[in-house]
């Protein structure tokens, strides 16, 4: 099947995608604590833990103890099953002067993510660019600043160790060039074999822009991840920044249709055929994907909430895409403001919010099943793990393509 040819059937496509990738089904046999067949029960079947995440990057009104508080931390709960500190973990935040180190609004934010069953990606360890390295970091000299870059790593990556799902180790390598600059080009693999020690079990991310919609700086990331690697750095994962999603067309001839829509100055567009082709290039290196950043800004709010759809649905269509994060979502806590944000600044919703709702409704599955005289149901949904409650009786299973399975329920 052509991927996403006509602007007729972009949706239809994407959903078969979906289903064909993340779809499964698997037929149960549900028994009682005494081993006894749960025969002629109806029992509920709901995802509780989807491993595709669609999630967000949290900003200071998480923590608020307001109305305004109340109202972000709910919109995050409705919407997301993970999060990212937009600023809280980066170097400017966590040590703004030299050696004056606090980590308390990461800590509250991870603390809260967890308590409410958000996984939490971690962003970011550096940040290439010279202009986002405080006054005092640039001012180091080479042995000193290689000696803190290697303290830094230890102390913040073993402070969250086994508590973040990823890290995003070095932003923005391919349009950075500072702490290459300084401390040579081992640096880079350098960093990532630090952060491996320092929590051996959390994936180590790149992290770059403009990678969906020109091939000549994604052959430079595939070079870039390719020489990172023969240097010996683990690198885990593949993450992609996307913030002019506004750019997003169904198919080349609408693309050329809207050239001259303000969206597209200077730029070109996304096209849903180039996009996948350039994820499926990406995923031939055989590592995860995190759609990193995503951002759509446009004063339209209907395209807004169009072109959002079209790339969430791209990247849960997508088998190598485990992850997409808006960046973003209230107009006064959105870097790009009311044009790329998802509600008014009284929480009224605007249609990209609408949109994402219904997403997240589409991506989950919660079912009623009649079990068999044998306590035999068939159950098919989205992957991930589900809880099943009957008669008082519960129990977990993880739907991954196991054709059949035995499950016991126990008393809650």
């Amino acid at each position: 099947m052509d991927y996403l040819t006509s602007s007729t059937d972009w949706r239809a496509a994407c959903r078969a995608r979906s289903r064909q990738h993340r779809w499964r089904s698997s037929t149960l046999t549900l028994r009682r604590p005494d081993g006894r067949p749960l025969a002629g029960t109806w029992i509920t079947a709901r995802l509780i833990r989807n491993p595709f995440l669609v999630g967000t990057c949290v900003a200071p009104q998480l923590l608020e103890q307001s109305r305004t508080g109340e109202a972000y931390r709910g919109f995050v709960r409705r919407h997301f099953n993970a999060t990212v500190c937009e600023n809280a973990m980066k170097w400017y935040a966590t040590e703004p002067q030299c050696d004056e180190v606090g980590y308390a609004n990461a800590d509250r934010k991870l603390a809260w993510s967890e308590s409410h069953g958000l996984p939490m990606r971690g962003h970011c360890l550096f940040w290439d660019k010279q202009k986002f390295a405080q006054p005092w970091v640039q001012e180091l000299a080479p042995d000193e600043l290689r000696r803190r870059v290697f303290a830094r790593i230890s102390d913040l990556v073993g402070r969250y160790r086994g508590r973040l799902i990823a890290w995003d180790v070095n932003n923005e390598l391919l349009d950075g060039g500072f702490f290459g600059g300084r401390l040579g080009p081992a640096i880079h693999a350098d960093i990532f074999k630090a952060a491996y020690d320092a929590n051996p079990g959390c994936p180590l991310y790149v992290n770059e822009y403009g990678i969906l919609d020109q091939d000549e700086k994604l052959e430079r990331y595939l070079r870039l991840i390719d020489d990172l690697r023969q240097r010996g750095a683990p690198v885990g994962g593949i993450g992609i920044q996307e913030h002019a999603v506004e750019r997003y067309a169904p198919d080349l001839k609408i693309a050329a249709d809207e050239i001259e829509r303000p969206e597209r100055t200077g730029r070109g567009p996304l096209v849903h055929e180039d996009v996948w082709r350039r994820l499926d290039r990406l995923a031939a290196l055989g590592l995860p994907i995190h759609i990193t950043e995503v951002s759509s800004k446009t004063d339209d709010d209907v395209r807004r909430a169009d072109t959002l759809e079209m790339m969430l649905r791209t990247a849960h269509a997508h088998p190598a895409v485990g992850a997409i994060l808006l960046w973003g979502f209230w107009p006064k806590a959105h870097w790009l403001g009311r044009s790329a944000s998802l509600v008014v600044e009284d929480w009224t919703p605007l249609p990209a919010a609408h949109r994402l709702a219904e997403l997240v409704d589409e991506w989950t599955t919660e079912v009623s099943l009649l079990t068999d005289a044998n306590g035999c149901v068939k159950l098919e949904g989205w992957t991930g793990d589900y809880r099943f409650s009957a008669a008082g009786l519960q129990a977990t299973f993880r739907l991954d393509g196991t054709p059949q399975a035995t499950l016991v329920l126990t008393h809650g």
